[in-house]
């Protein structure tokens, strides 16, 4: 990758083992939904940051590694249910993100320091781990949902030793052009 590359939708993400993405399609209907627009599992991921615009790449993903060499590998277990806005209004179904020991936390925190100081303008807002489930087609009700997962585990803890770095196709584009487009791995300590 070139100084000069840019990327216009760059995100940061944990993306789950195998095991815990089949975990997750067990609770996914075989069945089209009215309501739930599911998430392709090629896109599955719990989102540490969206960056937007990146214009030097290179140079931003040379910070955040150094920047991670001081970040332990940390565990992450997908557990409980959520939606935004809210839940009786719902627009988007997630699954919730235990973070036992704060590694995702720190973790979003550096990446966030790093982004800030090549430029990047993040919108300010309360980071909530989550791994988008479905996106609904019109605003719902989703507590009985949320109830039914309310302290369910979602497969095994998972150790998370590397971050990806996508850029995410624009807006309104399927799951029919493919998944996120991998741009690079970013390693934790150790």
């Amino acid at each position: 990758m070139d100084a000069g590359t840019a990327i216009r939708r760059a995100f940061i993400a944990v993306v789950p083992p195998d095991e815990v993405l089949e975990a997750i399609s067990a609770l996914v209907p075989s069945e089209p939904s009215r309501l739930m627009q599911w998430t392709h599992p090629i896109r599955w991921h719990v989102s540490v940051d969206f960056l937007g615009r990146v214009n030097d790449v290179e140079a931003l993903v040379e910070d955040i590694e150094a920047r991670l060499t001081e970040v332990e590998p940390f565990t992450l277990r997908l557990r409980s249910a959520g939606a935004f806005a809210e839940a009786r209004r719902a627009e988007v179904f997630w699954l919730g993100v235990e973070d036992p020991d704060s590694g995702l936390r720190a973790t979003h925190a550096r990446v966030h320091d790093a982004a800030t100081d090549h430029g990047i303008r993040i919108a300010a807002q309360i980071f909530t781990p989550h791994l988008t489930l479905a996106r609904l087609r019109r605003r719902a009700d989703l507590r009985p949902d949320i109830a039914a997962l309310d302290g369910v585990a979602i497969g095994d803890p998972w150790v998370v030793k590397e971050l990806s770095l996508f850029d995410a196709p624009r807006s309104g584009m399927g799951v029919e052009n493919g998944p996120y487009r991998h741009v690079s791995t970013l390693r934790l300590k150790g």
